[in-house]
């Protein structure tokens, strides 16, 4: 049996659930991350979060069309 089409609007409202379900978990693997002076915090993490930054900032870039 075939899967049942999806219109554009149905796609499109789902997708946007994704990305909330997924912006969620993100919030909640940040507040996970160590606090500085709970652990001994290195350049690995340092470089974690500015990658994590990086992509952040891309995706609000393309959320508000000021991407390049």
């Amino acid at each position: 049996m075939k899967p049942a089409k999806q219109n554009a609007e149905d796609a499109y409202a789902s997708a946007v659930a994704k990305a909330a379900e997924l912006a969620s978990h993100l919030n909640a693997l940040i507040a996970d991350l160590p606090a500085p002076g709970t652990q001994p915090i290195n350049w690995g993490h340092v470089g974690t979060i500015a990658e994590l930054n990086a992509r952040l900032a891309a995706a609000v870039a393309l959320l508000e069309g000021t991407e390049r």
